[in-house]
């Protein structure tokens, strides 16, 4: 099954990877995202600088980043929907 993630806290993860690689702000504020369909379902998103980017698939639950020439930089947690774990405790109780 695909997990859910909370988009604003990917976006987070990623500009603070950015930055921790070396991305000025200007470069994260301009930034291009794109979200992977793949067999007409969501499969996770990527983003992109000028040199670098980084790509979430929903079903690794990882983000990983990358060099504009594709060396992986690092591999850190996606970020797990809270809004969809508040729901299911809320109608457990």
């Amino acid at each position: 099954m695909t997990q859910q993630y909370d988009a604003g806290a990917l976006l987070q993860i990623v500009i603070t990877g950015f930055r921790r690689h070396g991305a000025k702000q200007e470069e994260c504020e301009e930034m291009r995202e794109t979200i992977l369909i793949r067999d007409g379902a969501y499969y996770g998103r990527s983003f992109r600088t000028a040199r670098l980017m980084a790509t979430m698939i929903a079903e690794t639950g990882c983000v990983q980043f990358h060099t504009s020439s594709g060396e992986l930089l690092e591999s850190v947690p996606a970020p797990e929907n809270a809004s969809r774990e508040s729901n299911s405790q809320r109608q457990a109780a």
